[in-house]
């Protein structure tokens, strides 16, 4: 590592600290949850406007850029122009998770608090794009030369399902090397497959089920779940039998009954609470349903136990990126009234999905349920051994001291759908957040209160522009 090229980036970051954390804002207050069938497509128009303000921001910093079809874009400065093919692209998405429930601050007027920035995105991923547009303007005032020019993209499908990149790939070459700051630090240089979709009942539901409702998006654990029922003898009867953990409330002819957990990424469950889960346990503790019925919550029960597959028979995990998880994120009845569990699994890199999906249908079938809608996403696995892993590494030692090693994880970033991609931070696993300022649950990247610590930013920044030289280097 350059030490000077360092102490120029401790000190130029610093001095630029109020214009990143402005442009940061500006792209928080766009509420850019991806809608893939909205009217104004391809993602609907908060993501539009997200994007055409990431542009022009890149425009007011003397960037180039293009906007490709509003399914992504990107900005490259003319000093480190050239092919696409032969350069370094770093990759950020513009889209966020749904707002979700309990937050104490305005999820997109973005406020600064504690050292705090808060507000959907800021985390996830606005923050670091906007840190690697400041990469490449710091690379330009000192006059660095690199080999690979360096493009920043935006996109604005990440959350939900990556169709920006699918497209982009289809119909744009890709970079030579592709670096994603929507991680932890050093380097991750493998993630875990995905498999979404429902697992659907046969039957409708009865007549004493009026709704079911919960959660807001695939990848959340859901912090809440809620049932009406009309009033039944059985409900008369058993309902002092409702566990403490679970509201009920009396509406006329119906009883809502809602039950809290705390949400987390569905890549890292461990540590949420699943609201859907409790709350078809405490009904199942209560016997206040009928028979039929009764039989669908057991299956959900079971489906959704714990956060290993357990129920559906997928246990399973290797040695290069661990265990196999799995979370019921969602539920509902269809428009034919059936029960329907949507799941979130993150599957080990050396798993075959057909598998899974086997052993899945196998325990549908056995209770009356099927599956609808699969989808697999491929996992992704960057070669542990190639110098570009140990480059980043070793620069993200030097400067923090740390001795954390690349690791794998069950996130999916958009380094499984580029060719020669991996994920280097941007957040500080050596931070400085004192994340205990926010109540539990809150604070997270798909949590209520989002929240950026800027200072770790910053410091994320200062090691992208010291790292990105020596990756330079390299052939790939």
């Amino acid at each position: 590592m350059d030490k000077q090229l360092y102490e120029q980036a401790d000190r130029w970051v610093d001095a630029h600290r109020d214009a990143i954390v402005e442009d940061i804002k500006r792209l928080v207050r766009f509420p850019s949850v991806s809608e893939p069938n909205a009217e104004v497509g391809p993602y609907g128009q908060a993501c539009r406007d997200a994007l055409e303000a990431f542009l022009e921001i890149g425009r007011e910093h003397g960037f180039e850029g293009h906007n490709y079809d509003y399914h992504c874009g990107a900005i490259w400065l003319a000093e480190q122009a050239g092919a696409v093919e032969k350069s370094i692209g770093l990759w950020g998405h513009l889209d966020v998770v749904p707002v979700g429930d309990g937050w104490d601050f305005p999820p997109f007027d973005p406020v600064e608090k504690d050292g705090f920035l808060i507000g959907r995105g800021s985390q996830d991923n606005k923050g670091p794009l906007v840190a690697a547009m400041y990469a490449a303007l710091f690379l330009r005032d000192m006059g660095v030369t690199l080999r690979h020019p360096l493009r920043i993209y935006g996109g604005c499908n990440e959350e939900r399902g990556m169709a920006d990149l699918i497209y982009y790939r289809e119909n744009y070459p890709c970079p030579a090397l592709s670096i994603i700051p929507d991680s932890s630090f050093p380097v991750c240089y493998a993630e875990k497959g995905t498999l979404t979709g429902n697992l659907v009942s046969d039957a409708p539901a009865g007549e004493s089920v009026v709704s079911l409702t919960g959660g807001v998006f695939s990848n959340m654990v859901p912090d809440t779940a809620v049932l009406v029922l009309r009033h039944t003898e059985q409900l008369a009867k058993r309902r002092d039998r409702l566990p403490h953990w679970l509201e009920a409330v009396d509406e006329g002819d119906t009883l809502r009954i809602t039950a809290r957990g705390s949400s987390r990424h569905t890549a890292f469950p461990a540590g949420g609470e699943n609201a859907i889960a409790a709350l078809t346990r405490g009904v199942l503790a209560a016997g206040i349903l009928e028979e039929a019925d009764e039989d669908a919550f057991f299956f959900l029960s079971r489906a959704n136990l714990g956060f290993a597959g357990r129920g559906l028979g997928i246990v399973c995990r290797d040695d290069i990126s661990g265990p196999l998880t799995c979370v019921g994120s969602m539920v509902s009845l269809d428009a034919e009234r059936r029960y329907s569990l949507h799941l979130n699994i993150r599957y080990p890199v050396t798993a075959e999905s057909g598998a899974l999906l086997g052993a899945m249908e196998k325990a549908c079938g056995d209770r009356g349920f099927h599956m609808e809608g699969f989808r697999d996403s491929k996992p992704n696995h960057f070669p542990r051994e190639h110098p570009v892993v140990d480059t980043l590494t070793e620069v993200f030692r030097e400067v923090t001291g740390s001795d954390k090693e690349p690791f794998t994880m069950g996130g999916g970033t958009y380094s499984r759908k580029l060719p020669n991609a991996l994920a280097f931070g941007m957040g500080m696993p050596t931070g400085k957040a004192d994340y205990s300022v926010f109540p539990a649950g809150h604070g997270g990247g798909h949590s209520p209160d989002e929240a950026l610590f800027i200072d770790d930013l910053l410091d994320a920044l200062k090691i992208y522009c010291v790292a990105l030289p020596e990756v330079d280097k390299l052939d790939f």
